[in-house]
């Protein structure tokens, strides 16, 4: 595959990025939000198997992404307590809050030209080959990464999030290569989606309960309310470490039985 083909793929993500980046600047809808990050995660998936550049992206760019990560946590978080609304009122407070001091966050934050920028340094990197074996490198190594975190026992909260990251690295190479006629054996794409759909559910949680804990260290709710709010994180912890088990062994088995040896 040439150089010129990937750099027309790469130029598509960088107008949907524009896109997404100025309709979240209009209204912050959650589907935007959503739209604007998987872009930036299948750009920088492509940048980090077929450019030579460690850190594809700018500083500048990287603190709107992990501000629009803050905000998309606390607008998920938001929607799925819906049927926890009377329970968790003080909380659901709090999250409203802290969505309005995003949204006012990527206002003052948030300037075409972080983007514009963005693009500068990607077109002054070179790319390498796009081909069968350098997917095959790049998935090698990140199957490998994640080899090394189902090593350690159990493997922390954080690690799991980065085995996500890899998986999404595979899924969104993988799946470019499948179109562009690169890919002529491996795992199913399927295989890959619900791993890292998998791995998605869990580290939702997890964030679900780290921000319900900040919630009580801030807020500091009392009586029965205090009692209430226990009772729930009690039920996800509970749910997250039943999704962690499940997460480990669907890992493990996908380590076991890749392709790319």
């Amino acid at each position: 595959m040439s150089g010129k083909k990937a750099n027309r793929s790469i130029h598509k993500y960088e107008e949907a990025l524009s896109a997404s980046a100025g309709q979240i600047t209009l209204q912050f809808d959650m589907d935007c939000v959503h739209d604007f990050r998987t872009t930036v995660k299948k750009l920088r998936a492509l940048l980090r198997w077929l450019s030579s550049v460690k850190k594809p992206l700018t500083k500048s760019f990287a603190a709107i992404y992990h501000l629009s990560g803050e905000l998309r946590n606390a607008q998920v978080l938001l929607k799925d307590t819906e049927a926890e609304k009377e329970a968790l009122e003080g909380f659901r407070n709090w999250l409203n809050v802290s969505i309005t001091r995003l949204e006012e966050q990527w206002y003052k934050t948030y300037d075409r030209r972080i983007i514009q920028r963005l693009c500068k340094k990607i077109e002054r990197s070179g790319y390498q080959k796009g081909e069968w074996e350098t997917i095959r490198r790049f998935c090698r190594k990140r199957v490998n990464r994640i080899r090394g975190i189902l090593y350690l026992s159990p493997p922390p909260d954080e690690e799991m999030h980065n085995a996500r990251k890899m998986l999404k690295d595979m899924l969104y190479v993988y799946e470019w290569g499948e179109k562009n006629k690169l890919v002529d054996e491996g795992p199913e794409l399927a295989t890959l989606k619900h791993i890292s759909h998998q791995a998605g559910r869990f580290n939702d949680q997890r964030i679900a309960i780290l921000l319900l804990t900040t919630y009580l260290e801030e807020e500091k709710p009392e009586g029965s309310s205090l009692h209430t709010v226990l009772d729930i994180r009690q039920k996800w912890e509970e749910s997250a470490d039943k999704q962690k088990k499940e997460l480990i062994g669907a890992l493990t088995g996908f380590v076991e039985n890749n392709k790319w040896h």
